[in-house]
């Protein structure tokens, strides 16, 4: 993940991507808690599977272990892995294969602010964003290894920098997931690309270590063009036809911000702390218009 996109995403939160912050006509993400495990079942006939355990198309990247400041984790850094290494049978599961890492997102600095991310790409599916229904997982939040600090733990470290009302829109004790789907270009400046985009929360109280459904349809995503690090919102049907080219799951908080969106220049004794999300994927998909859920 290049250090642009980390920084354009800075203004993000000005369109609403943030949890609970999307306007109140659009569809809701659903999140629903499932009795068990789920198994693998057939693919939607009109959906485009990314991981189920038998089908896998997930990669991404991570930053642990290659710079100082992240050498403060809580975890060895193979946890963090976002590779070969993630998949495992999850004897839960009756050994399916899940996949399995730890989401880290640092909270001071917006340079390499995601620490790891789950990226996978699919160009020449012929996916285009006006097919697009819903971006469909089911996962599990892992909270004994997870760290996500409550607005009275981030106001011990940064509340010298923030007040009260600043930290509670920051982040608030919660599991944060970014969902974004992008096109061709969404790593160069020079001209805009078209994004849909979602911030999704887990509460670790009642859905954590639980197998959960998440479904966040299209409309619930704010949808935009980029250039230069400034994000225009833009209709997705002014961009039916643009091919999605992936997927992107990132750490996040609840704002998507980090303390340098608030206070630039970074103030020099501003200590840097990460959140943590220990998460088990079972299944990703995208579904495409006219597909059902799964049951």
């Amino acid at each position: 993940m290049r250090t642009i996109w980390h920084r354009g995403l800075l203004c993000l939160a000005c369109l609403g991507l943030a949890s609970g912050s999307i306007a109140a006509d659009l569809d809701a993400p659903r999140i629903e808690i499932l009795q068990a495990c789920p198994q693998a079942g057939a693919e939607a006939s009109a959906s485009l599977l990314l991981f189920d355990g038998r089908v896998d198309r997930l990669s991404g990247w991570s930053h642990a272990g290659r710079s100082p400041e992240l050498a403060a984790m809580r975890l060895p850094v193979a946890r963090y892995a976002v590779g070969a290494d993630s998949r495992h049978p999850e004897p839960d599961c009756g050994d399916a294969v899940v996949f399995e890492t730890v989401l880290a997102k640092k909270y001071a600095d917006w340079d390499r602010q995601h620490v790891n991310g789950i990226e996978p790409k699919f160009a020449g599916e012929g996916l285009r964003f006006g097919q697009v229904a819903a971006v469909v997982m089911e996962l599990r939040l892992r909270t004994g290894d997870s760290a996500f600090p409550d607005v009275q733990a981030l106001a011990a470290d940064y509340g010298t920098y923030l007040d009260a009302g600043q930290l509670e829109r920051w982040d608030g004790g919660r599991a944060n997931l970014g969902l974004t789907l992008f096109e061709a270009g969404y790593d160069e400046q020079e001209s805009p690309s078209f994004t849909a985009a979602r911030i999704i929360e887990i509460d670790p109280a009642t859905q954590g270590d639980r197998w959960l459904r998440i479904t966040v349809p299209i409309s619930a995503m704010n949808t935009f063009t980029e250039q230069h690090w400034a994000p225009t919102p833009r209709p997705v049907a002014d961009f039916a036809d643009h091919e999605v080219l992936g997927l992107r799951i990132n750490p996040e908080t609840r704002s998507g911000q980090v303390l340098r969106n608030f206070r630039n220049p970074l103030p020099a004794d501003a200590p840097e702390r990460f959140k943590e999300m220990a998460i088990q994927v079972r299944r990703v998909e995208i579904l495409r218009q006219g597909a059902g859920t799964k049951p």
